[in-house]
Formats: structure tokens, sequence, C-alpha cells
């Protein structure tokens, strides 16, 4: 009787200890998340960021322990202004805020803005986000803003770009002049060059891959005719390296293929510029274009519908010399096309096709006919589509089902 009396009160004993202990860890775990928000508050006194931001982080802060809640991921359509893929990992841009999405969903930030017009260019680890008709931007990375900045008071933004290098262009309206280039270095400290165009308006920027070209699309008028012009700009000197006019050809967007060429996609002609001069232009006849996408390997990819019909429809691969590289007809509608560093993406009414750049179909995934915008991460396909983001599944080339 003894002995079990002994054993009951060591078990008991023992039960105590290990209540302790873990009370002790709960009070440890207590103080390092007060410590945490503790900190967040000094560094948003210091910062002078607002309170409600200050929640938003430390939402953000325990939303970022454990995994996400998978796809779908719901969204409110009618705030989406943009959604794109920064460094593996999906970037929503919204009406009055950022958000990026690892692949199981879990939110990796959340920050607001205040912009009117809200859009977004992507390249490589960086987001260029900011202020259509306004002056603000700033530069964000998959976990943060690194960058918050303002044009001058007179430059009112159309559009920008971010390059590989981190430096980004803007082409602006001013008091001044009727549109200016903006080119900011790297560190977004100083202005590296600026060009006023008092007779054009700036449509599209780009910037090359080894920083130190910009090249420029513009439109302007003349005898009542309109006209386009690209410019190719090297930042250590104020005159154009090249300058190429366009009659009856609106320039929708210049690209950087390689360091030396560039590529001016119009609504009627396709242009080549080889090493800033030597030239070809592809032109589309009676059909119009549909789609356009540059990859980081250089390509260029059209879809053209033939006489304007979206029932016979051309995707046609371009190197950057300006070669074809393949064409392919389709039957069926495209709503939009992609391309990844090894894959073209052509969104149709029911799914998604998957293409190599030598044009061969590799893939088919579902999606239905409120699908918007097909985003490659990897070897993974996701779908923005009406109120969410779906993961794609992979059908059969010759089938096709909606994903869940």
């Amino acid at each position: 009787m003894a002995n079990n009396r002994n054993r009951t009160r060591s078990g008991r004993v023992k039960a105590i200890k290990v209540a302790q202990r873990r009370k002790r860890r709960l009070q440890i775990i207590a103080i390092v998340l007060l410590i945490v928000l503790l900190l967040l508050l000094a560094l948003s006194s210091f910062h002078g960021t607002t309170v409600s931001t200050m929640k938003d982080g430390s939402k953000s802060f325990f939303s970022n322990i454990g995994p996400g809640g998978g796809y779908p991921y719901a969204v409110n359509s009618n705030a989406v202004a943009d959604v794109g893929v920064l460094d593996g990992d999906i970037f929503l841009l919204e009406n009055n805020q950022t958000v990026t999405l690892n692949s199981t969903a879990k939110e990796i930030k959340r920050d607001r803005h205040t912009y009117g017009r809200p859009a977004m260019d992507i390249c490589s680890n960086r987001a260029l986000v900011y202020d259509r008709g306004g002056n603000r931007y700033r530069i964000e990375t998959r976990k943060k803003i690194i960058k918050t900045g303002k044009l001058h008071a007179d430059e009112s933004i159309i559009t920008g770009t971010i390059g590989k290098k981190g430096n980004i262009a803007f082409g602006t309206l001013t008091s001044t002049a009727s549109s200016r280039l903006v080119v900011i270095n790297r560190n977004y400290k100083k202005r590296v060059f600026v060009w006023d165009c008092a007779d054009y308006t700036v449509t599209s920027v780009a910037l090359s891959d080894n920083g130190k070209y910009a090249a420029v699309s513009v439109i302007g008028s003349e005898n009542a005719e309109e006209y386009t012009k690209v410019f190719v700009f090297d930042f250590d000197y104020s005159e154009p390296l090249c300058e190429k006019e366009y009659l009856g050809t609106s320039i929708i967007k210049v690209h950087f293929s390689d360091n030396n060429d560039v590529v001016a996609v119009g609504d009627n002609a396709c242009i080549f510029l080889r090493n800033f001069n030597d030239s070809k232009t592809v032109k589309y006849g009676e059909s119009t274009l549909n789609g356009f996408a540059f990859a980081d390997n250089g390509a260029t990819v059209l879809c053209i519908s033939d006489y304007g019909s979206l029932n016979a429809q051309r995707l046609v691969g371009y190197r950057p010399n300006g070669k074809e590289a393949f064409r392919k007809t389709t039957d069926r509608q495209v709503k939009g096309i992609w391309s990844s560093d090894s894959r073209i993406a052509v969104l149709t009414i029911n799914r998604v096709e998957l293409y190599t750049f030598g044009g061969h179909l590799t893939k088919a995934v579902g999606a239905d006919v409120s699908a918007r915008k097909a985003l490659l991460v990897g070897n993974r396909v996701y779908i923005y589509k009406n109120g969410s983001i779906v993961k794609g599944h992979h059908v059969s080339k010759n089938h096709a089902r909606s994903p869940s």
C-alpha cells in the first residue's frame, strides 16, 4: 500500500512539473510575440507608418506562420488592377493594395497604397508599382517595399517600366513639354537621363538588360495625319542612337529582344530593329493583331486574326533577329497570350494551351469562360478568373475541363 501511495505521489509531482514546463514555454512564446509587436510599433513610429499599416504588418506576421489555405484564392475582381508573377510568386495588384501569394496561397506580404489608377511592370525579382496620371511610385520585391518615390510635381505618369538591372523609366506628361522620358538609376537616387519631346507623346518605354539604353515609342501628328516614331537612347548622349518614323502604324509596345535589338509591336505591323538600325517589318495585311507576348529568351509571339475572324487565328513566333521560328493555326478563340523563359501560354475560351518556342503543343490546362489571364510559375500554371485565382489541372490535348 505504501509503495502504491509513493507511486501516486511521484506521478502527481511529475504531472505538476510537466504542467509548469508547458506554462513556462507558453510564457516565453508570449514574451517573444510581445517583443515583436513592440518592435513593429517602434519601427512604425520611426518610419512614420500609420497605425492601420502597423496592424496590417502584425496581421501579415501571424498569417505567415504555417502554410496558406491553398488555391483557389478568392479575390474581388472589381478591385483587381493587374496580376502577374514576381520571383516565383503570384503578385496581385488591387485598387488599394498589393498582395504576394506563394504556392500554397499564403500571403507573403500585403501592403496598402493610395494610388488613383494603379499600374505595374515586373522584371525578374522586382515590381514597379505606379500611379498612372499621378507622380508617385514604389519598388517592391516579393517580401517588402524597398523604395517609395515621387517624380516632379508637374510630371504626370503615362507609362513606366523596370529593367533587369533594377533601373526604372517613365513616360510622362509635363507642363513644359508635351511629353518627357525620365530614367532613374537602380539605386533610385539619381536621374541618369531626361528627354523632353515637345512634338510627341510617349506611348511606351523599354530598358535594355544591360541598363545602358532606353527605347521609346511616341505618337505625333502633322497636317492632320498621325505618325509614330521609335527612338533609342544611350544614357551617355543626348542625341538618339536611332530614330525611325512609321506612317499609318500605331506602336503599342517597344521591347529589347537583346541589348542592341528592339522590337516594336504595332496595330498593323511588327518592326524588328537590329543593332538599332537595320529593320525588318512584318505587316499583318488584311488581318488584325489579337495579342502578343515577349519572352525572356528574346522571342516575340504574335496572335493574328485572319481577316479579323476570332475563329481563324495564327500564332507566329519570331527569334530576336526577326526570323520566323514557328507558325501555328488554331480554330479556338484566343483571349490572350503570355510567356515565360521556356513556354508560351495561350488562353482560349475553355483551356490554356502550352507551347514550346518551336510551336509544339505540350500540355493543355482546363479553364472556364470567365478566365482572364494565365500565369506561368515554373512547371505550374495558375489562372486568374472572375472571383478567384486557381491552380490549373492538366487535361488531354483534345479535351478540357474547368479547374477547381
